[in-house]
């Protein structure tokens, strides 16, 4: 893995800016793009779908493996087991009453009356190959090999976690919290890789 120094003074700023800033950032200038070019910034969906999907691909088992991590690396014992089920509970409960706060309060969609979509004609020529490239991004980790699954999905997937692999190729792995390690730590490369 390379350090921040390797990089660019400009991608050092960035990686070294706090994941919260760049998000609100994010959502600035994409605010400040849909009300300055309206209709025309519409090109710009394709790129956001792909990085959604993908972050939504590496959600779960980042979730899965982090929290398996996290209790298996943990020494709990007494009033610390106690804690952390009333810590993991409290987070459980501030992101469910936060989740029902904003459709509640904010109501997201009902401030816009947009008229209905017209369904897009297809090209008699064939399909467009950027629409198949984006079908083939993996919605989710499994979904691949699932019975409906594709193949090209299965090959982004084996692709990403054999290159991010490569920097974890001499670590040794004795224990099941070695492999969660490896695991996580992969998903971690990749997901730096879509969010940088």
């Amino acid at each position: 893995m390379t350090s921040d120094r390797e990089y660019p003074i400009a991608l050092g700023w960035w990686r070294g800016t706090p994941l919260y800033l760049r998000i609100l950032g994010a959502v600035a200038t994409g605010v400040a793009v849909g009300v300055a070019f309206g209709p025309h910034a519409a090109p710009l969906e394709i790129p956001a779908k792909l990085v959604l999907r993908l972050l939504g691909a590496l959600a779960p088992p980042l979730i899965l493996l982090a929290i398996v991590q996290a209790l298996m690396r943990a020494h709990l014992g007494g009033r610390k087991a106690l804690r952390l089920v009333v810590l993991l509970l409290t987070n459980t409960l501030v992101a469910i009453g936060v989740g029902l706060l904003v459709a509640n309060v904010l109501q997201p969609g009902t401030w816009s009356n947009p008229a209905p979509a017209h369904a897009p004609a297809k090209a008699a020529t064939g399909a467009d190959p950027l629409a198949q490239f984006l079908d083939s991004v993996p919605k989710s980790i499994g979904g691949p090999f699932s019975d409906n699954g594709a193949v090209m999905g299965v090959i982004f997937i084996a692709v990403a976690l054999g290159v991010a692999l490569r920097s974890l190729r001499h670590h040794e792995v004795r224990t099941v919290e070695d492999l969660v390690h490896v695991a996580l730590t992969s998903l971690i490369t990749i997901l730096h890789w879509i969010i940088d």
